[in-house]
């Protein structure tokens, strides 16, 4: 009763349309090579801006990828998930998210903080208000799958 697009189940042809168009792929990965213990998982939801969601993604993993060799940056890893303007940033921090949201964001550089504040949908982050951008984009993980520590 939920969905917005009425899905009758036991269609399989309208159930595997429904769940392709509903699908928001993987299309950055990147682990730093700097020992991450305690590591806490966090998702976070960017909205983008019609046509830009593509740059928004690319963009936050650029950021990621050199937070992620970064022995300061709280940041150990990240998958980046992103379907037209749906942007989900799923990262593993160390400290929790709130003890330093520019780099949890993924915001260090200035001038790609500028960028992304171009790029992202809504008011949240171009009031300069990181915290309140930070309650806005956090999503409540349902599941949480890890690979088992290899042997």
């Amino acid at each position: 009763p939920y969905l917005e697009q009425e899905l009758d189940l036991n269609d399989y042809e309208a159930a595997r349309v429904f769940f392709t168009r509903a699908a928001v792929p993987a299309v950055h990965h990147v682990t730093g090579h700097q020992e991450c213990r305690e590591v806490e998982r966090h998702a976070l939801y960017y909205p983008a801006r019609k046509g830009c969601g593509t740059r928004l993604a690319r963009l936050l993993a650029q950021q990621d990828e050199m937070a992620a060799d970064d022995p300061r940056s709280p940041v150990c890893g990240s998958t980046i998930f992103q379907c037209d303007e749906i942007v989900l940033r799923l990262i593993d921090v160390r400290g929790g998210l709130d003890a330093d949201p520019v780099l949890t964001l993924g915001l260090p550089d200035p001038r790609q903080a500028a960028e992304l504040t171009t790029i992202l949908d809504g008011a949240a982050l171009k009031s300069g208000d990181l915290q309140h951008f930070l309650m806005l984009a956090r999503m409540t993980l349902i599941t949480d799958r890890r690979s088992s520590p290899a042997i």
